[in-house]
């Protein structure tokens, strides 16, 4: 595995990064010919089974005045629904008890369409956390939300949204989240977007002109989970899947840079690469590197092999047997 630093492309508007239109970034990758998935427009159904140097971090806007200025609180108050406060600056409600100018899940930013792409027309409950300072360091930025649809009173799929610093200095995070977020089934999400995208997992690095970032501490990402890391189900499926969540992070993305009190917004990819396939190692070049030779003790058992991330943040190669798992 090999690939940039984590986050270190600023893609913001208000830099223009991110506003490089796909077919003019000339940046293309795919399954081998360049070819990229168009992102779809959403569509009802269901699965059952990076920067220069940091700049100064902004003065932070004040939690009263950001909680009575947001249409969030103002919404939920007026409402007088089963939204509660949880403690800990957590708020829940029902979608289908909103008014119809009610808030947007996740910090006022996932769209009609994004959800309904992820979750159909199903009853939808949202779990909010504000962002707010990490109380152990009072720089580190952190919270959460869940999004989680019903039927039949029975839940049926989940989303999750993190918006939280990596470790950069005692690696507390360094198996579990590279093995869900740095996975061969990824893709760059290109257009100078500093993050990753699959049908389960997604993440964006904030611009550090907004976090701030030292030598010792990672990057501030928001990551996206839904179901099972690398669950593969069909490839119509997992295309749609893939899209709503790219759209997912991108929104969630922008709604934390806003609740973090800073300016500019990530633009959505127009099109993704192609789906990451396994294809059959090449000995002589492998993990897609040439002039990288595969040591005949390990050819047995690594005939497989798939590469995901070229162009992105992060290059990843995943190597081993024919078996490939899928849902049902």
């Amino acid at each position: 595995m090999s690939g940039g630093e984590t986050g270190t492309t600023d893609g913001t508007e208000e830099n223009g990064a991110a506003a490089v239109d796909g077919n003019e970034h000339g940046n293309k990758h795919g399954d081998g010919n360049g070819e990229r998935t168009a992102v779809p427009e959403p569509r009802d159904q269901e699965q059952e089974c990076g920067s220069p140097e940091p700049g100064p971090v902004p003065d932070r806007v004040p939690v009263l005045r950001r909680l009575l200025r947001s249409r969030t609180a103002r919404a939920v108050t007026a409402a007088g629904l089963v939204g509660a406060l949880l403690g800990a600056g957590a708020v829940a409600w029902r979608t289908d008890a909103l008014p119809l100018a009610g808030p947007a899940p996740c910090w006022d930013s996932l769209s009609d369409a994004t959800v309904s792409g992820l979750f159909g027309d199903r009853r939808t409950e949202v779990e909010e956390q504000s962002l707010q300072a990490d109380p152990r360091d009072g720089k580190s930025s952190y919270g959460q939300c869940r999004v989680t649809s019903y039927k039949n009173g029975l839940a049926r799929r989940q989303m999750t949204v993190r918006v939280h610093r990596l470790d950069g200095l005692e690696g507390t995070d360094a198996h579990q989240w590279p093995r869900e977020y740095l996975a061969a089934g990824l893709v760059a999400l290109g257009d100078g977007l500093p993050g990753m995208t699959s049908s389960t997992r997604a993440w964006l690095a904030l611009p550090q002109s907004c976090t701030g970032r030292d030598t010792f501490t990672g990057p501030t990402v928001v990551d996206v989970a839904m179901g099972r890391a690398g669950l593969e189900v069909s490839s119509e499926i997992d295309r749609e899947d893939r899209a709503a969540l790219t759209r997912a992070v991108v929104e969630a993305a922008n709604g934390a840079i806003r609740e973090l009190g800073c300016s500019g917004a990530y633009r959505a990819p127009r099109d993704l690469p192609s789906l990451v396939k396994q294809q059959d190692t090449r000995t002589d070049a492998f993990c897609g590197i040439k002039g990288l030779t595969l040591p005949a003790a390990y050819r047995k058992n690594l005939v497989r092999t798939r590469v995901g991330g070229d162009g992105g943040p992060a290059r990843i190669c995943e190597a081993g047997g024919r078996y490939t798992p899928r849902c049902g």
